[in-house]
């Protein structure tokens, strides 16, 4: 048994060697003739393309500068013609890379290679415009696309025709177009201050954006930012995250501020810096001069930046206290200033004061002439009678209403009242409808008391006998009544007249008796 394994064992030795020879001999030694190996693949033919640089940039596109940036960018690009805006380029051929994921002088490739050369050529080594008419009109270049700026609506549709844009091959004829910006004129930021007291928490958390290698800030709560601008060109919403700095970072070099988000409660009376980022819409660019105008604190200049289709402000924000009602604290006199108080809800020892102005003292009114006047019936004279106020005496007149006679409101036709404080004077006509005797004056004002004054109307003291109404010239005896007759003249007459008639009387009587004792 043992010599029939021996044996085995040496013919599948003998067997392998055979094979082996068999291989290392090649060709020759394999049963059949070989397969053919495959053909190499042909790679694309080079394809013609066009790249518009729009209207106004004509002598751009057929500079020298500009074709030999193009040519000797390293793609492979060859200028063949040029009308007007529009160049007319070589590409070389388009094949796909090893590993499939793009194709090598793809549709972005190119795209990508008219930015850079588009770029460069902007600016020169000096610094300067080499075309400045791109600028002219404050435009600056966002991109190449495959349709003009116009025919994009947003950000959005640009990254959807460009997204699978690394595995397309251009092809024959097709146009590339310089995208230019317009830029955004002037822009406004309404930003609410923080409130004291409000506890502030900070977490950072990692973009979703593959593109953002470092953490964003999520601060809660913030104060928002309504931003606005002049001709519409802003893509935000009306009010945006506004995340907090503490102003002395942004001070001290030392303190990379902006990575590092204030946390902890909100004092009031602080300044914070609020950062507020803009975003350009599409089609808009930010340029360094454009104007931000805000409102609820002060743009920090000096930090602010712009990266063309993003400005990122940050403006100094006064935090402000939640106030409760003012309270006296010390009342106003005369002679000294009042005081009031109040404090901050969130930190009752935030007080704030103000001072209360010094009492006015009350203002009144009083007669300083013709109180306990008398006028006379007959008299041409006007009855006059000043009143002065306490304080601010010119004022008076401008408070100076108007008049009482005897509890009666007078029309201003019946008296003038002039400067002086006021003086009213009583016209004539008006004194001599009022009867003989006592009366009452009261002046009236708008901000004091009314003050009443006596005077009194006497009748005239002369008296003039009435002459003959036929007008003959001789005078009547008969007396006058009333105040004009003369009572003792008369009375004198009357009394002679009674004495001459009892002794008429009297005599009569006596030749009476003598007649009847005859």
């Amino acid at each position: 048994m043992k010599n029939v394994l021996k044996k085995a064992c040496c013919a599948l030795l003998a067997l392998l060697f055979v094979f082996g020879m068999i291989a290392s001999a090649g060709p020759a030694y394999a049963e059949g003739p070989s397969e053919p190996a495959a053909p190499a693949e042909a790679a694309p033919e080079t394809v013609t393309v066009k790249f518009d640089l729009g209207a106004g940039h004509e002598a751009w596109a057929q500079s020298e500068l500009l074709r030999e940036k193009l040519e000797s960018y390293g793609r492979g690009l060859t200028v063949v013609g040029v009308e007007g805006s529009v160049m007319s380029i070589e590409a070389p051929p388009s094949y796909p890379e090893p590993d499939g994921t793009r194709i090598k002088n793809s549709v972005n490739g190119l795209s990508s290679a008219f930015d850079i050369v588009l770029s460069r050529t902007i600016t020169g080594e000096d610094g300067k415009y080499d075309f400045p008419d791109a600028f002219d009109a404050g435009e600056w270049l966002y991109s190449v696309g495959l349709k003009p700026m116009e025919a994009y609506g947003s950000y959005a549709d640009y990254r959807a025709e460009t997204e699978e844009n690394d595995k397309v091959m251009p092809v024959e004829g097709q146009t590339f177009y310089a995208l230019w910006a317009k830029p955004v004129e002037e822009a406004s930021i309404t930003i609410e201050a923080p409130v004291c007291g409000t506890e502030i928490t900070v977490e950072y958390i990692q973009s979703e954006n593959p593109d953002v290698g470092y953490p964003l800030t999520v601060q809660e709560p913030h104060p928002n930012a309504v931003v606005s601008a002049q001709n519409a060109a802003l893509d935000v919403e009306e009010g945006i995250p506004a995340c907090l700095w503490k102003q002395e970072d942004a001070e001290n070099p030392d303190i990379p501020f902006f990575w590092e988000a204030y946390s902890g409660p909100v004092t009031g009376g602080e300044t914070y810096l609020a950062e507020v980022d803009l975003r350009a819409d599409f089609g808009y660019y930010f340029p360094e001069d454009v104007k931000i105008n805000v409102t609820g604190g002060t743009l920090d200049s000096d930090l602010s930046y712009t990266l063309q289709t993003f400005y990122t402000t940050f403006i100094s924000v006064p935090a402000v206290h939640d106030w409760g009602d003012w309270t006296v604290t010390k009342e106003a006199t005369l002679t000294e200033e009042g005081v009031e108080t109040r404090t901050c809800k969130a930190d009752p020892s935030h007080t704030e004061t103000r001072a209360i102005p010094k009492l006015e003292p009350p203002i009144t009114y009083r007669s300083t002439k013709g109180d306990g006047a008398v006028w006379t019936k007959g008299s041409s004279a006007t009855a006059d009678f000043t009143f002065n106020r306490s304080v601010d005496d010119g004022e008076t007149l401008a408070h100076f209403t108007g008049i009482q006679v005897d509890g009666k409101a007078i029309d201003a036709s019946n008296y003038d009242a002039v400067s002086g404080g006021v003086t009213v004077k009583l016209k004539p006509a008006y004194l001599s409808t009022l009867s003989v005797g006592q009366h009452t004056l009261t002046a009236q004002f708008d901000d004091g008391e009314s003050v009443t004054v006596k005077f009194t109307v006497q009748q005239s003291s002369s008296v003039k006998p009435n002459t003959n109404p036929s007008g003959s010239g001789t005078q009547s005896h008969t007396p006058k009544t009333g105040d004009d007759s003369n009572v003792p003249l008369w009375s004198g007459i009357l009394s002679a007249s009674l004495i001459v008639f009892l002794s008429a009387a009297v005599c009569l009587g006596r030749e009476r008796k003598k007649q009847g004792g005859r």
